[in-house]
């Protein structure tokens, strides 16, 4: 099993890029309810949401820019912001970004300085969620997801390795109530855990063969819908807690990658070219042009900016005006950090229960 793991992953390397990460794998034995199944399946661990109809239609599939004319140098793939102010900003290094000597996770300080960076093993980061001091990074070709203490620097690491064949957590949400919810892409299915790695319920978005590259950046709003991104169907969904359709976006969006429910009731979308917050009634009523930058990880900070957190890290004021950014990776290799390659303190690496 492990031989044919390694001979996979080598064979769709060069391809990553091309989706940001996944990988392909016949998951015929497994255990996993099928979509139209999921309103009758039962699940030890909690409660199944039913899926929403009408997405696996598989047309209006949307292409998507080869990674490496967006990165020309080791680049940030996502950042985010903990409450001291410090900016934590993980970092892909091209052509193939699985295992590459530049994948790092760096933290910067309030003026924007290198204080920290933990270089390895960093197989494939994908996405970073901050609340509070805690700082989550999913990673691709890891098969986990790590939990970081911002002031300890004590870490933990859920491997999803022993669980179903091919997980690739490509997104990682801290929920509004303390747990952890995971996108799985390799197999269009959102996980939500405790913190301690046990599974909560499963979701599974469409039902269709694995490695369809749909699914991108669910998260869980305050009020329990789940909204996530079908990226190659240009499509933003929001499902209920029955799994029933409430609301989606599609009109002129290509490859979105992120998604976030505001306190005003609008929605962020990361669309690859652009940022854009649209109201309940679909209309666009702020957008960013990212054309140069080709960014798509987006969040909207507590104080109304805009972080971006690919290709160029930008801080993005609500008029439009960019207050700062943080560039690629060999900016600061020169930086004294760097050699001293500072290393997470990790406590503990726990299964998925």
């Amino acid at each position: 099993m492990k031989t044919n793991k390694i001979v996979l992953i080598l064979l769709l390397a060069m391809a990553l890029f091309a989706i940001g990460c996944g990988a392909e794998s016949d998951n015929s034995s497994s255990s996993r309810p099928a979509a139209d199944d999921n309103a009758d399946a039962d699940d030890d661990n909690g409660d199944n949401f039913n899926p929403p109809s009408g997405d696996d239609d598989g047309e209006n599939h949307h292409s998507y820019q080869d990674f490496n004319t967006i990165f020309s140098d080791a680049g940030p793939i996502d950042a985010c912001m903990t409450d001291d102010g410090s900016i934590w900003v993980a970092y892909v290094d091209p052509p193939d970004a699985v295992n590459r000597d530049h994948n790092a996770l760096v933290r910067y300080n309030a003026l924007h300085q290198v204080d920290w960076v933990y270089s390895g093993p960093v197989s494939f980061p994908h996405t970073l969620d901050c609340k509070g001091n805690l700082v989550l990074m999913s990673d691709c070709f890891d098969y986990s997801v790590t939990l970081l203490d911002s002031i300890t620097l004590e870490a933990t690491r859920i491997d999803f390795s022993d669980w179903y064949e091919f997980v690739v957590p490509n997104a990682a949400q801290l929920t509004p109530d303390g747990n952890i919810l995971v996108s799985d892409l390799n197999n269009n299915t959102i996980i939500k855990i405790t913190m301690e790695g046990e599974k909560l319920w499963e979701y599974m978005v469409i039902d269709e063969a694995p490695g369809s590259f749909s699914l991108h950046g669910p998260i869980e709003a305050a009020d329990g819908h789940l909204l996530y991104c079908l990226s190659d169907r240009g499509k933003v969904v929001e499902v209920d807690q029955e799994g029933n359709e409430v609301w989606s976006y599609d009109s002129g969006l290509n490859f979105p990658k992120s998604v976030q429910r505001l306190d005003n009731g609008d929605t962020l979308i990361g669309d690859h070219e652009r940022i854009i917050e649209v109201n309940q009634a679909k209309q666009i009523v702020w957008e960013f042009d990212l054309k140069e930058v080709k960014g798509f990880n987006v969040e909207r900070l507590p104080d109304g900016n805009t972080l971006n957190g690919t290709s160029q890290v930008l801080m993005i004021a609500p008029d439009g005006t960019i207050l700062w950014t943080l560039g690629a990776y060999s900016n600061i290799l020169d930086e004294s950090i760097i050699q001293q390659n500072k290393r997470l303190q990790m406590l503990r690496s726990i299964g998925y229960l």
